[in-house]
């Protein structure tokens, strides 16, 4: 299967201070890799790298596509949504973001389409202040979709988000894989851990490391993992997995 992107011996600095060396990765269609590691350790700095707001300073980022559609969510896009704006417009930023102007009648249909898809039709007319953080991020999810992306990226989308909301986030976009590989960036391992098919640990420094995903128990709490523990368990698995 030909990957949607590779990316080989990636490395970025804050300064002199290294964030990321020599990171390999490879992204295959229909993926859903979820990218964990604790907190300052890197990860919202790989996804601006994928996203395009960032330079490495060495090593390559290589999209299949000459013109590689990617929808992208930042972390704490939500903080700066409390000014006088309907989730619908915010929603048709997405086609603005693209290089249009002004939307058309079939862009305009196609935002209606997926806010119906994804469960916010209703939610049109309201004050993006005035919804609650699950449908805000759902919102945003939309808004990023507008672009028909090949790849969607998530930086901690259910950051501050009930249990429920977190389930009902990672079900739409396990629901999108069908149609997109979806990168998810989260420290919250008892949720994304039941819908990713991929795992990408980093820290800092440290390698990503491509490991399998074992799964997690059904009624499993982040406070119950280590995210280090976790780490190694992943790796033990793939090392015994390599020696069968």
């Amino acid at each position: 299967m030909t990957p949607l992107l590779e990316v080989s011996k990636l490395c970025f600095c804050y300064g002199r201070e290294p964030i990321l060396e020599s990171v390999d990765f490879t992204l295959l269609p229909h993926e859903f890799v979820a990218i964990i590691g604790p907190n300052g350790g890197g990860k919202s700095t790989f996804a601006k790298l994928l996203a395009g707001l960032l330079t490495p300073h060495m090593g390559n980022i290589r999209y299949t596509s000459l013109n590689p559609r990617i929808g992208y969510v930042a972390q704490n896009t939500m903080e700066h949504l409390d000014f006088p704006i309907s989730a619908y417009e915010v929603v048709m930023m997405g086609f603005l973001q693209k290089g249009f102007l002004r939307a058309n009648k079939e862009q305009k249909a196609y935002a209606m389409e997926i806010m119906h898809n994804l469960g916010i039709a209703h939610l049109a007319k309201r004050k993006i202040g005035q919804l609650s953080g699950g449908e805000r991020q759902r919102v945003l999810i939309t808004r990023a979709l507008c672009a028909k992306p090949d790849i969607l990226l998530l930086d901690e989308p259910t950051a501050s988000i009930d249990v429920k909301g977190q389930d009902e986030i990672f079900k739409i976009l396990q629901d999108l894989r069908s149609r997109m590989s979806i990168i998810v960036i989260s420290h919250d391992l008892s949720s994304i851990l039941r819908y990713a098919t991929k795992i990408i640990y980093i820290n800092k420094t440290a390698t990503l490391h491509d490991v399998p995903n074992i799964g997690v128990p059904e009624n499993s709490s982040s406070e119950h993992f280590c995210e280090i523990d976790l780490f190694y368990q992943l790796t033990n698995t793939q090392a015994t997995n390599n020696k069968a």
